[in-house]
């Protein structure tokens, strides 16, 4: 199932695991290299095709130019919402569905 829902949503699954993280609030790709266990190269990969689909976009920090900031565009606010967010509500509900007594 989930390698079958990223496909489904036209995502890779390094794509489709990064923008939830996105979402919920991690912001650098090396937070999210760490987290997922993936090299950077995988990582870096899924940015740049996150970012031609529109659903992403990396900022520079202030503090230091080399990290990016990465963010939802609006577009990758709402692809999130309807499709990635499903996902998880619907693991949410079979992780506590229970059989009849």
């Amino acid at each position: 199932m989930y390698s079958l829902f990223p496909k489904s949503c036209g995502l890779s699954e390094a794509e489709y695991w990064s923008l939830l993280l996105i979402y919920e609030g991690v912001e650098t790709q090396s937070q999210i290299s760490s987290q997922l266990y993936l090299s950077r190269q995988t990582l870096n990969s899924a940015f740049k095709q996150l970012r031609k689909k529109g659903l992403i976009r990396l900022a520079p920090y202030e503090e230091n130019q080399r990290s990016k900031q990465a963010s939802l565009t609006e577009e990758g606010r709402a692809f999130v919402e309807t499709y990635v967010v499903q996902m998880h509500q619907m693991e949410e509900r079979a992780c506590t569905w229970r059989w009849p007594r």
